[in-house]
């Protein structure tokens, strides 16, 4: 073997740095729960897809379920930000929803892995993925009814109905399977969230 040749060898991962041991738990975790599910993927694929010790997982999220939380939050955070862009202030109905079909196209699988089919952690201090999105919309609305563009309501259970209107509306259209009917769901929740949203008087 040349010397050039041994420069490109890879790193031995023992002498990693911590964060891309964690970046690289996290990268093949994804992909692992995506294709085989939370339940079918077992650690030792995790950390042998990653190149790392099994006990390099444990050390840095403590198990696979505080792995998989970390990744539902982190997408909750994306999806949120996807769906929510800009300024709060200038956003309309219509953007959220647009936004948030958006999101959930750009990778189907994530969607149906961290919001539509995502394991059960009841109790567990495990962060689900709608959780994030719940904190950045009660925020929202919060804002919304103390500048009087919203009614006075329970912001929590505003935004719980709020994100259940958009997740239904991706669900029946996805389940339809027609593209043609997508501008249909799209158009009846942007309808019922404005209803929801209505001003304070």
């Amino acid at each position: 073997m040349s010397p050039a040749q041994i420069h490109r060898l890879p790193e031995p991962a023992y002498r990693r740095a911590p964060e891309e041991k964690q970046a690289l738990l996290l990268d093949a975790a994804r992909e692992l729960f995506k294709t085989r599910g939370f339940e079918k993927t077992t650690t030792v694929e995790i950390a042998r897809a990653a190149g790392v010790s099994e006990g390099t997982l444990f050390n840095h999220f403590g198990s696979k379920r505080g792995l998989f939380a970390r990744l539902a939050e982190e997408y909750g955070r994306e999806a949120a930000a996807s769906a929510l862009p800009g300024p709060f202030d200038e956003l309309t109905s219509e953007v959220v929803v647009r936004s948030a079909f958006a999101f959930a196209d750009r990778d189907p699988a994530a969607y149906r892995l961290f919001v539509m089919d995502a394991p059960s952690f009841e109790g567990f201090d495990v962060t689900s993925a709608t959780d994030v999105i719940l904190s950045i919309i009660e925020a929202y609305v919060r804002g919304e009814i103390e500048s009087g563009c919203v009614r006075p309501c329970d912001p929590r259970v505003m935004s719980e109905l709020q994100l259940a209107i958009v997740l239904a509306a991706y669900a029946g259209w996805s389940n339809t399977g027609d593209e043609e009917r997508r501008e249909t769901y799209v158009n009846e929740a942007v309808r019922c969230l404005d209803v929801m949203q209505e001003p304070n008087e």
